[in-house]
């Protein structure tokens, strides 16, 4: 019997047993700050934390972010999908010059029903790169919060209920590429087919001489947003100004600058 188990009432159990959560998918988080809690239940992959009792009827079982699991349950079936291993994918709309990130098991299968329920009003989605990672729920959220000065707006009809989508960007598609694969690392991800160039031109720019004009992402500090080089730069020192992040003055070789659109 370890730690947690020793602190568990019997009704936690029974909350537990009720939810199919195991002993193990909870951690003794008790004393901690909000950010150091998250970070144990990062590291040993828990879905739920003893804490701080909830104000409304003293629960100590939370979700990462704070929520009482009690009061909340349905919650529980987000934080699930958000430890989930999966695929983040970028999908791009012609029509309406849209592109979308989203988490899947089966990314091309969801291109498929996007289509099928004419997802933002249109059924041309096309896939343009996919990332395999551990916890692809996160990598999405991340990846929407970087790009959150771009986000678009489109409705469609699901089950004949109008329904908004919340995933959108007017951004071009190898900005959301870089921004995924800068979240997830470059060694898991893969263009999506040979036939979309815009995955495979997104490539990594350490290279001793930049031009003005080039347009670039920083991989660690994707809430940035694009940049555009300002003057012709060497692998030493390039001037950069970001859509969020300002002007910037960096050294390419240390901060792994990447190249999208030359």
């Amino acid at each position: 019997m370890n730690s947690v188990d020793l602190l568990l009432s019997n009704s936690e159990r029974a909350f537990l047993a009720r939810h199919q959560i195991a002993v193990s998918q909870v951690v003794d988080a008790r004393g901690l700050s909000k950010e150091d809690r998250g970070e144990l239940m990062r590291r040993h992959a828990a879905l739920l934390a003893i804490g701080v009792p909830c104000r409304k009827h003293g629960h100590r079982l939370r979700l990462s972010p704070g929520h009482c699991a009690v009061c909340d349950p349905k919650k529980i079936a987000f934080a699930r999908r958000h430890r989930a291993p999966g695929q983040v994918y970028v999908a791009r709309s012609s029509a309406l010059t849209l592109t979308k990130i989203g988490s899947a098991i089966d990314a091309k299968g969801r291109i498929a029903q996007l289509n099928s329920e004419r997802y933002g009003g249109t059924e041309d989605w096309r896939l343009i790169g996919v990332s395999d990672c551990d916890e692809a729920g996160r990598i999405e959220y991340e990846a929407h919060a970087a790009l959150a000065h771009s986000r678009a707006e489109a409705r469609y009809r699901k089950a004949g209920v109008l329904t908004d989508c919340y995933e959108l960007f007017a951004c071009p598609p190898e900005v959301a590429l870089t921004i995924v694969q800068a979240l997830v690392g470059q060694s898991t991800s893969r263009p999506a087919d040979h036939d979309h160039p815009a995955s495979s031109e997104t490539v990594n720019a350490d290279m001793a001489y930049w031009r003005r004009g080039d347009k670039v992402v920083h991989p660690d500090r994707p809430e940035w947003g694009m940049g555009k080089v300002l003057a012709n730069g060497d692998s030493e020192r390039v001037e950069v100004r970001f859509a969020c992040g300002g002007d910037r003055v960096l050294c390419p070789s240390l901060s792994n600058l990447q190249l999208v659109e030359r």
